[in-house]
């Protein structure tokens, strides 16, 4: 039987859930009033989650907050290179996925997908931009396609990406901020 990950599996949930959750409270804020997650935010946040992790899981710790890093980050990431999605939020959802570890990090970019589908929904619609957004989801549906096809397909993956954002285009902090709560109550639920 497989040991239980060690930032699954501790006493210290609510210290590291609430870190997440005002992390990502204070990225949204950024957001919304300057358009950017700034790096005086993420790196300490990073760097936070980096050694909580490794107080409290030692070294097997430190391996699941880097790998929650990665799987919280690298849709952004992957955004930012072919959707032209912020770098800063990227930069947050990586500096998350290192406090809450590999599965907190999974639940973390479903829920804020979740919320990000939903509230680019309701900006487009109250921007009277639907039409547009719609489009965007279909070149977004179409990309994942050409994603699961394998690497010989690859090729035509940037031009059915959507286009880089606009000026009036959401601040993603909110979604973030949305989807880490979410997620957060989600986890308290399942380990109640």
């Amino acid at each position: 039987m497989m040991a239980p990950l060690p930032l699954w599996d501790h006493g210290e949930v609510l210290w590291q859930w609430s870190t997440a959750v005002g992390a990502a409270l204070a990225a949204a804020v950024c957001d919304m009033r300057n358009r950017r997650i700034p790096n005086l935010l993420t790196g300490p946040v990073l760097a936070g989650g980096l050694c909580f992790a490794t107080c409290v899981g030692g070294p097997a710790g430190f391996a699941e907050s880097i790998g929650g890093c990665i799987v919280a980050s690298l849709p952004f990431v992957l955004l930012f290179i072919w959707a032209g999605g912020g770098a800063g939020d990227a930069k947050i959802m990586g500096a998350i996925g290192a406090w809450v570890g590999l599965i907190g990090g999974a639940v973390v970019v479903v829920c804020v997908a979740l919320a990000g589908g939903l509230l680019a929904l309701i900006w487009a619609w109250r921007g009277r931009k639907l039409r547009s957004a719609l489009a965007n989801v279909r070149g977004i549906v179409t990309g994942a396609a050409f994603a699961l096809k394998g690497p010989a397909s690859w090729r035509g993956l940037p031009a059915a990406a959507p286009g880089p954002q606009t000026p009036d285009g959401m601040p993603y902090g909110l979604a973030i901020l949305l989807g880490t709560c979410l997620a957060s109550g989600i986890v308290w639920l399942h380990r109640i």
